[in-house]
Formats: structure tokens, sequence, C-alpha cells
């Protein structure tokens, strides 16, 4: 249901599910996380963002590079770059989903001198 109401524009009711869950005691799986992270950049929800990285960390996800990714996604969009960055080079294995995070979140937030500085670091 939370990846049903996040790919369907949705995103509130993702995010309004994902607590109920968590309120009746259900533990979060990585999917669930990355998909409740990415509802919250979708809707550039801040604060539920915040407290799904805190979440996270709590609960054995801070070495999980999908859900960093899903992290880097969320702080970028909201134009918190200096977080994205921290998480985007903590990451185990960068993938082209990272990249085009942070490379995105530069670029939407006028940082066109980092957008391209990384771009050229990209592999591949």
């Amino acid at each position: 249901m939370l990846a049903a109401y996040s790919q369907n524009g949705h995103p509130d009711e993702c995010l309004r599910l994902c607590g109920e869950m968590a309120f009746g005691g259900f533990r979060p799986t990585e999917a669930t996380l990355v998909t409740a992270i990415s509802a919250s950049a979708d809707v550039v929800a801040i604060i539920q963002g915040r407290e799904l990285h805190c979440y996270s960390c709590r609960h054995g996800f801070e070495f999980n590079d999908r859900v960093k990714t899903a992290l880097v996604d969320m702080y970028a969009k909201s134009g918190n770059v200096g977080v994205a960055r921290i998480l985007f080079e903590g990451l185990n294995e960068k993938r082209l989903v990272s990249w085009n995070a942070m490379i995105t979140g530069y670029a939407m937030h006028g940082h066109a001198y980092e957008a391209f500085d990384l771009f050229k670091r990209m592999p591949g």
C-alpha cells in the first residue's frame, strides 16, 4: 500500500500509513523505509524525513546503501545539500541513482559548479 500511494501521487497518504504502521508496532523493512523516505522527499516533508532518518539509524539501517540513497535524495530535494553530500560520500557503493540524486539536488538549488564537478567525477 505504501508503494501504491507513493507511486500514484499520494505521498501524504503513504506517510500517514507509515505512521500508523509504526504506532501499530510493525517494524519497517528496507523497502518500507525507502518508500516512506521517497514520499517525504516528494512532498518536501523534511520533518518526517528527518524522523525517518533517525528511525533508520536507531534500527540498524545506517549502513544500508538503499536507505542512504533515499536519504540523499530527500535531503537534496529539500535543499539541505550539505547533509545529502555527507550521506552520499558515506555510501559503500555509489550507484547511478545515488549520483543522479546528488547532482540533481545541487542543480535544483543553484549549485551549478558542484553539480558539474560531481558529474565529472561520475564513473562510466
